[in-house]
C-alpha cells in the first residue's frame, strides 16, 4: 500500500473521529464517511496493508465508544448499520458500559437492539447493569434485566 493510500486512510478514520464527536445528534455524517470507498493502493507489503486496517478498526472501535458515551443513539445506529462491533472495547472501555455509566437510555436500547452482551465486563471488571444499578437508573436496570432473561436458554 502506497504512503498516500495510507494517509488517505488516516484521514478517513480522523473525519469519522470527528462525526462523533459533533454534538448533534444526526448520524448522516457519519453514515457518508463509512459509505465512501477506501483508497486502494499498490499490494506490495501486506504488513502494512495489515496495520491500516487495523489503525480503521481502532478508529471506529473508539468512534462507537464514544458517540455511547455521549449518547448520540443515531450515530450508534449508523455506525453499528455500517459494521461496526458493539462488543469491541476500544481500551478498557466497552460501548454498553460507557453508556449504562453515562446514563444514556436510548444509548442502551440500540446496543441492546444490536446483541451487545449485556455480561461482558469493561477493562475494569464492571458490567453494564452494575454501571446502571450504581447510577440509580430503575428504568435502565429493568431493560437490563429484561434483556438477560431473554438470553438465557432453559434446557
Amino acid at each position: 500500500m502506497s504512503r498516500s493510500s495510507i494517509e488517505k486512510h488516516m484521514h478517513t478514520s480522523r473525519m469519522l473521529l470527528s462525526a462523533a464527536r459533533i454534538e448533534k445528534d444526526d448520524p448522516s455524517n457519519v453514515q457518508l464517511i463509512l459509505t465512501k470507498k477506501s483508497p486502494r493502493g499498490k499490494r506490495k507489503r501486506r504488513s502494512k496493508r495489515e496495520s491500516t486496517r487495523e489503525y480503521l478498526q481502532g478508529a471506529i472501535a473508539e468512534s462507537v465508544v464514544l458517540v455511547a458515551r455521549l449518547g448520540h443513539s443515531d450515530k450508534l445506529r449508523a455506525l453499528i448499520d455500517a459494521g461496526a462491533d458493539c462488543n469491541v472495547a476500544f481500551g478498557p472501555d466497552l460501548p454498553l458500559v460507557v453508556a449504562a455509566k453515562a446514563g444514556h437510555l436510548n444509548a442502551v436500547h440500540v446496543l441492546l437492539d444490536a446483541e451487545a452482551c449485556a455480561d461482558f465486563p469493561d477493562g475494569e471488571g464492571m458490567t453494564a447493569l452494575f454501571a446502571a444499578t450504581a447510577n440509580n437508573s430503575v428504568e435502565m436496570v429493568g431493560l437490563l434485566l429484561r434483556h438477560a432473561t431473554e438470553s438465557i436458554e432453559l434446557p
